[in-house]
């Protein structure tokens, strides 16, 4: 591997003149700059900049955006020099701000089909109830209760039933389990529920504003969960349309923003003094003999 000659290169300008001198002699160019309070010995007065690394932050979130949209950087794109640093932070902030707000919309939207999703699991194992669940649960002396009992116990359950006011409706079982409802008088329900208890029966909640049967709730929470899902796509290409057409302006203040937080660097190396500029740095013989030609 050949190895590159390098030179040391000392630039210095009146302090006003700084963006000026980093975009025609710095930027672009492929210099290694050094920290200059750690190379000029005779430093004087001479102290360092003041860092500002918002660019660097504006850049990022930038870049972010258009990373979730799959944009690819145009890097001939650059917002006019005139873009202040505060311009450049409310108009990300605001397309963030539209970003987070309906991407909380889709958030509870999912929720609720996962809350539905799970609704009908429950549904399917009583779909074989063809009776309106509204009114079982409202019967005003009998008490009504669904959930699972292991099938050891529900032989047991069998052999109890003539000696109990109660009765048992199965729905669906698997391997180890079945499910069904139970219903008790209200006046022998407290004896009936220590019963079940001992063969343990394990009650699962059934939502109070379901209306109809299983099968019809089933089918109504499935045609609202396409709904739901309709939405969640409606909103994605609404997102994915306004950063569309946010998206030549957030380029051209990312390449702006990192071009100012490239300055940012150059200016966190360099020093000054009242009225003068430093920068030092190490560039190859051949850039350098083009540096001084400039």
């Amino acid at each position: 591997m050949a190895i590159v000659k390098m030179k040391a290169v000392t630039i210095a300008a009146q302090i006003s003149e700084f963006d000026t001198v980093v975009e025609k002699y710095v930027y672009g160019r492929d210099i290694h700059l050094e920290n200059a309070m750690s190379v000029i010995s005779n430093r004087g007065k001479l102290k360092n900049f003041e860092e500002n690394n918002e660019y660097d932050i504006v850049a990022k979130n930038a870049l972010s955006i258009m990373n979730l949209a799959n944009y690819t950087v145009n890097k001939k794109l650059i917002a006019p020099e005139s873009v202040k640093l505060g311009d450049m932070q409310n108009f990300i902030d605001g397309i963030n701000e539209r970003i987070e707000e309906e991407r909380n919309q889709s958030d509870e939207l999912s929720e609720r089909i996962k809350a539905n999703e799970a609704a009908v699991e429950q549904l399917n194992l009583m779909l074989s109830m063809d009776v309106d669940l509204s009114k079982i649960f409202k019967f005003e002396f009998i008490r009504c209760r669904f959930g699972h009992i292991p099938k050891t116990g529900y032989k047991t359950l069998i052999t109890y039933l003539d000696n109990l006011e109660t009765f048992f409706i199965k729905t669906a079982e698997d391997a180890t389990d079945v499910w069904g409802f139970y219903f008790a008088p209200l006046l022998k329900e407290r004896k009936i529920e220590e019963v079940f208890n001992s063969l343990y029966f394990e009650p699962m909640d059934i939502s109070e504003d379901y209306v109809g049967t299983p099968l019809e709730i089933k089918r109504g929470l499935l045609n609202q969960n396409q709904k739901l899902k309709q939405q969640i796509e409606e909103l994605s290409a609404k997102t994915a349309e306004m950063i569309s057409s946010s998206a030549d302006k957030l380029c051209g203040i990312y390449n702006l923003a990192k071009k100012r937080h490239q300055f940012s660097e150059v200016r966190r190396n360099a020093i000054h003094g009242d009225m003068f500029f430093y920068i030092v740095g190490w560039m190859d013989e051949k850039s350098a003999k083009s540096l001084e030609k400039d």
